[in-house]
């Protein structure tokens, strides 16, 4: 084996071993960040342990900012049809479905 194989075979061992190293801390990082996310809705879960919510149950109330900064809470619009669209200008699909609207 010439010496230029032996390199090769380091740096192939070393790019192996790397990518097996990243994808441990990818799917450690993903497991504990399952189990904080569950931690944080088991308080928010139904007594039958689904976290969906109850088909026809009015959804919570909650409120967010205009563009002119007036608050508008969803209670407000108690018995009224609400067509609620969350998205981004940086989110081309978002973007895309804006004149639909």
């Amino acid at each position: 084996m010439t010496t230029k194989e032996k390199t090769l075979g380091k740096s192939g061992l070393i790019i192996i071993g790397s990518i097996i190293g990243i994808m441990f801390v990818v799917g450690v990082i993903g497991y504990i960040g399952g189990k904080v996310t569950n931690g944080k809705n088991a308080g928010n879960q139904q007594a039958s342990g689904s976290s969906a919510p109850e088909e026809n149950a009015p959804a919570p109330d909650f409120s967010l900012r205009t563009t002119d900064n007036a608050v508008v809470k969803l209670s407000d619009y108690r018995g009224k049809v609400i067509f609620l669209n969350f998205w981004a200008t940086w989110c081309p699909p978002c973007r895309m479905e804006l004149p639909s609207m």
